[in-house]
């Protein structure tokens, strides 16, 4: 059940804790970021945004399967089959290298039932009142993208940990369903249709859209002020500041001293120590901080 998983997980996280100087973080993605994470050249996301403002709410099905995994012709021949057959509107990230392995006049055929694109803003799709969910690779990253954003997942993991986290997904958070492959290796249209009309219609939809809800409160509570996240954050640096402070203390020899820190040598001109006992209360009238390199 999702409780124990859940349960079992915080005991497993307070056992290390007790074991090794550790404390939990995260998420460490805002849901008004849009602008979060990296991309090395200007990608326009216009295109794909105006599309969905003229979806209705709740309709869009998001498929994105990351920027690694590279899919065989008849997996995405079948994936492609399976989304048309689930008869939902849908906005496919595919890049470039893989449109080679799309069916013959598929972006033709689909053309008033979907978009595919190479690029999109990822939170800002996920943020979008149109979506309605998220077939995904899960990769960590978009996982908690989604997460933050309160929208039911479709696990088709690929590759290393992404079949650990489908796991979070399917058992533990219970905000979607993992696709199941055949004897072959393959998900199959009947598969990927079947397991976005569990997400998207009908009793089993509106529970995962509640856990997806309740996760995404629960992230959001985490990281606000006086949460768990934010609260373990500024311990860390505190105990952080006080080694530092500690450390310079005693390296102070004399109102001109050379300090190494890292490897590199500092000089630290301090003007007024009032008193060495207390180093929290040490005041600098002045300090010059050259590098000595």
């Amino acid at each position: 059940r999702s409780s124990d998983l859940s349960s079992q997980y915080y005991q497993f996280a307070n056992w290390m804790a007790r074991k090794w100087s550790i404390k939990t973080v995260g998420p460490t993605i805002l849901k008004d970021n849009k602008h979060h994470g990296a991309c090395l050249v200007e990608m326009k996301s216009d295109a794909c945004l105006k599309w969905l403002d003229e979806r209705d709410c709740s309709s869009v099905i998001y498929v994105s399967l990351g920027s690694v995994a590279v899919l065989g012709e008849e997996q995405m021949e079948e994936l492609a089959r399976g989304i048309v057959k689930s008869d939902h509107h849908f906005l496919w990230m595919v890049r470039d290298s893989e449109e080679c392995k799309l069916p013959a006049n598929f972006k033709s055929e689909i053309s008033e039932k979907g978009l595919i694109v190479n690029w999109c803003p990822q939170l800002e799709v996920l943020a979008h009142q149109a979506l309605s969910c998220f077939m995904t690779h899960c990769g960590w990253n978009s996982m908690l993208e989604a997460l933050i954003s309160g929208v039911p997942m479709i696990a088709m993991p690929q590759i290393v940990d992404q079949f650990t986290n489908a796991k979070f997904v399917a058992d533990v958070w219970q905000t979607g369903v993992r696709v199941k492959a055949n004897d072959k290796g393959i998900v199959t249209r009947e598969e990927i249709s079947m397991s976005i009309k569990a997400v998207t219609e009908g009793d089993s939809a509106k529970e995962f859209r509640r856990n997806a809800e309740k996760w995404k409160e629960l992230a959001q509570e985490a990281v606000r002020q006086g949460g768990s996240s934010h609260n373990n954050i500024d311990e860390f640096v505190s105990q952080v500041l006080s080694v530092w402070l500690i450390s310079f203390s005693y390296k102070i020899r004399s109102r001109e001293s050379l300090i190494s820190i890292y490897g590199r040598q500092w000089y630290y001109i301090v003007d007024s120590i009032k008193d060495l006992k207390n180093f929290g209360s040490l005041t600098f009238s002045w300090i010059f901080i050259v590098n000595a390199l």
